[in-house]
């Protein structure tokens, strides 16, 4: 498995990776020397020109000439180096940027350094890995004439931070710059090695077409063909692809496979269109729930989406919400909807028992708890039920008890003069012990005199 070197910018560490373990977007990597941490991103394919002439596109095929690989594959380079160079401005500027001081002039200079040095990068390029020999006066020359834009885009940049003094704006407004000044690099590039690609004349042309089709009716085969014409006229037009996939999916990853090869990120739109495709469905019931985990399936192989986890889970979520709920009786959860429908009919039981009786008066109160009990119910519904019944009962034995210790007892004292003295009360048996303990000491005094 081919391996990558990864650089720390901070200590200089560098470690040799596995290219399987990095994936083809930018991460975030932490040193194990230093600890710092710092973002990555893996250099881009580069596709052999000789394999790669013709991509298919709707039953038809988009050809590639020569030239059109070797900027592909420019274009793809530099898209890479600017982000490059964007995280050497962000480190660059945490490290030399400490104060508001001179802010904007420190700023326009690390910008700068990072520009250059990525045109250094490339005519080394042009003369060593493509022995080309170019002179470099000429080659920055070039650029600063046709392509560079930094000063400009500085002036600007300055003007709003006076305006607004918003340092975390301006910061992320120059980190841009750095990242199209460095990708603008590869125009120059192209110029230089003779290479023909679409320009911005192109671009626009392509825009007009598109919006041409989209307002016209004709058949889609019509279409497939202007959109092929549209694409060869400027293969990096974004708009292009989305309006292939909202109007024919791309079950047959064609479309994947054009703006792979063509550096065009595709697949947010791809998981855009189908979140909002989800959002449409209904999520009400849970036939509807069902129906919308079949049909998201169904438009995601018809999008070309492999992975839409998150739209799954939030289905079985709801699913398993709308589950609880149906094996949910009276604030009872059962193991299944067959338990609860029983519940459900006991709990019906219940209530009609209970609207039958009358729970106000002891009595009343006892005859329930005997009917409840004599059902023989079996779920916890139930047995909640006769447990509430059972603490009516209860609090009406409590309460008579404390009537009966509130009464004076023969001596005028309240039963609760008796208990302290050791007396058991209740209210059946406890009045016949203590006559009978009263006795017993009664017995007890004449013995005592008569024996004395």
């Amino acid at each position: 498995m081919p391996s990558v070197l990864i650089s720390c910018p901070h200590c200089g560490l560098i470690k040799n990776i596995s290219e399987k373990k990095i994936p083809y977007r930018r991460v975030k990597v932490t040193c194990t020397r230093c600890s710092e941490s710092f973002l990555y991103e893996k250099p881009p394919r580069i596709i052999d020109v000789s394999k790669v002439r013709s991509l298919p596109f709707f039953g038809q095929d988009l050809y590639f000439d020569e030239d059109a690989v070797k900027y592909n594959d420019l274009r793809a380079l530099f898209q890479w180096r600017s982000g490059r160079a964007v995280n050497s401005f962000n480190v660059r500027f945490e490290e030399e940027i400490v104060s508001p001081v001179d802010f904007l002039s420190k700023s326009k200079a690390i910008g700068h350094d990072c520009i250059v040095a990525e045109l250094q990068d490339a005519v080394r390029l042009l003369e060593e890995e493509l022995s080309i020999g170019v002179e470099a006066d000429d080659f920055m020359a070039s650029y600063d004439t046709d392509y560079n834009k930094w000063d400009v885009f500085c002036g600007k940049i300055e003007e709003q931070y006076l305006a607004h003094s918003d340092d975390t704006q301006a910061r992320t407004a120059l980190g841009e710059g750095v990242r199209q000044a460095v990708f603008d690099i590869h125009y120059a590039l192209a110029d230089a090695l003779s290479i023909e690609y679409p320009d911005a004349a192109a671009r626009e042309r392509a825009r007009v077409d598109l919006g041409d089709i989209r307002g016209r009716e004709i058949t889609d085969a019509e279409r497939h063909a202007e959109l092929a014409e549209i694409i060869s006229l400027y293969p990096y037009l974004k708009e292009s692809y989305e309006y292939a996939l909202v109007r024919f999916g791309d079950h047959d990853q064609e479309i994947a496979r054009l703006c792979d090869f063509l550096g065009v990120e595709i697949l947010p739109f791809k998981n855009e269109l189908l979140s909002e495709y989800y959002d449409s469905l209904g999520k009400q019931t849970e036939d509807q729930l069902l129906d919308a985990r079949w049909y998201v399936k169904k438009k995601a192989v018809l999008l070309g989406v492999e992975k839409y986890q998150e739209i799954i889970e939030d289905i079985e979520e709801r699913l398993l919400g709308i589950d609880v709920a149906a094996r949910t009786v009276a604030g009872v959860l059962f193991v299944s909807r067959e338990e609860a429908a029983k519940g459900a009919g006991e709990l019906q039981d219940i209530q009609r028992i209970l609207s039958q009786g009358d729970s106000s008066t002891e009595d009343g109160a006892q005859k329930l708890l005997y009917t409840l009990k004599n059902e023989k119910f079996l779920t916890l519904v139930a047995q909640r039920s006769v447990q509430e019944v059972q603490a009516v009962v209860d609090e009406f034995d409590r309460k008579a008890l404390a009537l009966k210790e509130s009464k004076p007892n023969p001596r005028g004292e309240s039963h609760g003069a008796d208990r302290e003295r050791g007396f058991i009360q209740s209210s059946t048996g406890g009045e016949k012990k203590r006559r009978f303990t009263e006795l017993r000491g009664s017995v007890k005094k004449l013995m005592g005199k008569f024996f004395h």
